[in-house]
């Protein structure tokens, strides 16, 4: 037994195993449903969702909002920033570090060591551009190198600022020892 259905387009009677209409040549039209939208799949799930999946959801959706409104991330909030005390000093600006590497500064490092030379009784001053530091052998124990270093540190920064901004350090070496420096001061106050 054969089926019959109708043209959709001229309503002519087909057979099942027609392709195409005999009397306008068109293709049966397909019963079958579309598939459902993105909308219709996401309002179909949460109907069928159970009760605790929804609690669920809702929760999540509520800290996301939290989470975007922070105000600790630049939102705009009610809140007054703190005031300055009347009293307080203002914030020196940044100095930019400078160069150290350069000849003007090793010919500085030079009159460290003249410097260091007449204050105490050093033997050798060394000065290593490269790695800006000034290296002095003294005849120092372990104890007596970082009062010395920071006095002549302190010596240095009073007879010139040269060395404000840059990374250069002054090491005291022991002559009794050849080693490791015994101690380090930065000439640079910032």
């Amino acid at each position: 037994m054969t089926t019959q259905t109708e043209c959709w387009n001229c309503t002519a009677t087909m057979t099942a195993e027609d392709p195409v209409c005999p009397r306008c040549g068109q293709a049966p039209k397909d019963d079958t449903p579309p598939p459902p939208t993105p909308k219709e799949r996401i309002k179909e799930a949460v109907q069928l969702a159970p009760l605790w999946a929804k609690i669920a959801a809702g929760i999540v959706l509520a800290l996301i909002l939290l989470y975007l409104w922070n105000p600790s991330k630049g939102h705009k909030t009610d809140v007054e920033p703190p005031k300055a005390e009347a009293n307080a000093a203002p914030a020196a600006p940044a100095l930019p570090k400078r160069d150290g590497r350069t000849p003007e500064m090793e010919k500085t490092a030079g009159q460290v060591c003249l410097i260091a030379r007449h204050a105490k009784s050093i033997t050798d001053c060394q000065i290593t551009g490269i790695s800006q530091e000034i290296d002095i052998r003294a005849p120092v124990y372990t104890e007596e190198a970082q009062p010395l270093c920071d006095e002549l540190a302190n010596l240095v920064r009073a007879k010139t600022g040269a060395f404000q901004g840059t990374e250069w350090n002054l090491r005291i070496f022991s002559t009794q020892t050849k080693g490791y420096a015994l101690a380090q001061c930065k000439l640079s106050t910032y």
